[in-house]
């Protein structure tokens, strides 16, 4: 079983230095550009990758005659990435995949070098090596700030393989890809087989995909950075000490999503023109009747009310937005409904008058409460600022008459607690 793959992982590289560009010999300062060059230029002779499990990448270059030392860098060429940075008195480097070195499949890297010897510098010269395809390729598609769609293609169809997408700050609080393997996605199993029973490699097996697959996320947050990754698995349910046989390197796809922006300059007059007592036999509730007249009367929109306490569990009340699209989409599924916003009797359009309990919104009587409006496309997608209306809840005592309802209830928790 190779689960040591990365953990056991070897590099001989000095500590990385400043961003900037390369250091000098003499004072560890950045070089300047305009510096006079006096020193030949190094021949790199050696630009290659040599292992792919883990990644691992070698350069070499020829002595250059009263040279003390050699600078290096080694960036991503797509994005200029900084990878690594140093200096050296070898004629050799070597960059082995580590939470440092965060070296990917797939991927084209410029290697940087410089000869240097006290206040003299040569031309910088520089070498580019593209890293092997990985046994899972990953990508995405129709990336918001909210949703995408995953996609892992392995090599070989039969591979059974574990793929998901995190929050970056899950992975990196873990000092390997296998102690993040072992922690975070054996927890989970281990977790789900004590809630729901069998073993947990069972329900990891049951878990893992086979050939090419597609999924479409939803659950994203604005302006976060992700990791999408893969990695191949097989499973020996004789064994209960070693059940899992990770088969391939941890495949990783770093992504942020971008800020959410309005896409529609509709705005929303709100006004809450009236409020009653229901009795929905779970209890007494306030439902207001709000009215809702939008300067685009086809603009497609979406009206909530809450007690102001339920912003408490949100970032502020984009969240609390981001998030009642999420929960109901969540209920289509589990109604075995298809998620499409475009047709969806949630959404309202033109000048309306809407009532809580027809929008399954009832709040607490005597509480402060606000309606929020705001629009929303057939994907799901926020498109306007949102309207705010803040008002205080009547009580029993303000209303001369409690109308009996059927028991309603619309779900709403932020996304820390599904």
């Amino acid at each position: 079983m190779r689960k040591n793959f990365l953990r056991n992982c070897a590099v001989w590289i000095v500590a990385a230095l400043s961003t900037g560009l390369f250091t000098s010999c003499d004072n560890d300062d950045n070089i300047q550009e305009e510096e006079l060059t006096t020193l030949p230029a190094p021949e790199i002779v050696q630009s290659e990758e040599i292992m792919d499990n883990p990644l691992s990448l070698s350069f070499s270059w020829i002595a250059v005659d009263h040279a003390t030392m050699y600078n290096y860098q080694l960036k991503k060429a797509d994005d200029q990435q900084l990878v690594a940075q140093g200096s050296t008195d070898e004629l050799s480097m070597q960059f082995v995949y580590s939470k440092e070195i965060d070296l990917l499949y797939d991927t084209q890297y410029i290697f940087t070098l410089q000869a240097c010897a006290e206040d003299k510098l040569s031309e910088q010269v520089s070498a580019t090596v593209t890293t092997s395809a990985p046994a899972i390729r990953l990508s995405m598609d129709s990336l918001t700030y909210r949703s995408m769609v995953m996609i892992a293609e392995p090599q070989d169809p039969t591979m059974l393989y574990q793929f998901a997408q995190i929050p970056m700050e899950k992975y990196t609080a873990y000092d390997s890809d296998m102690e993040f393997i072992e922690g975070y996605d054996f927890g989970y199993y281990k977790a789900m087989a004590a809630s729901l029973g069998g073993t947990w490699y069972q329900r990891m097996e049951y878990g893992s995909e086979q050939g090419s697959y597609r999924y479409a996320t939803r659950m994203l947050s604005p302006e976060t950075d992700y990791l999408l990754y893969a990695y191949g698995v097989e499973f020996d349910h004789n064994s209960t000490e070693d059940p899992v046989q990770i088969t391939t390197p941890m495949i990783k796809l770093p992504f942020t999503t971008p800020a959410w922006e309005a896409t529609s300059d509709c705005t929303f007059e709100v006004e809450i023109v009236g409020q009653d007592l229901v009795d929905t036999g779970a209890g007494i509730w306030v439902s207001p009747t709000v009215k809702v007249t939008p300067t685009d009367k086809t603009e497609r929109y979406y009206v909530a009310i809450f007690e102001e306490s339920m912003l408490s569990g949100y970032k502020d009340i984009y969240d609390l937005a981001f998030n009642c699209v999420y929960s109901d989409e969540q209920q289509m599924q589990l109604e075995g409904q298809a998620i499409d916003w475009t047709t969806s009797p949630l959404l309202a359009s033109g000048d309306q008058i809407l009532t809580g309990y027809q929008l399954k919104y009832v709040v607490t009587p005597g509480d402060p409460c606000f309606v929020m409006v705001f629009g929303l496309d057939g994907r799901g997608l926020v498109t306007t600022k949102i309207t705010r209306v803040d008002f205080t809840a009547i009580t029993s005592t303000d209303a001369t008459h409690v109308e009996k309802k059927a028991t309603i209830k619309r779900h709403i928790t932020p996304l820390s607690q599904q």
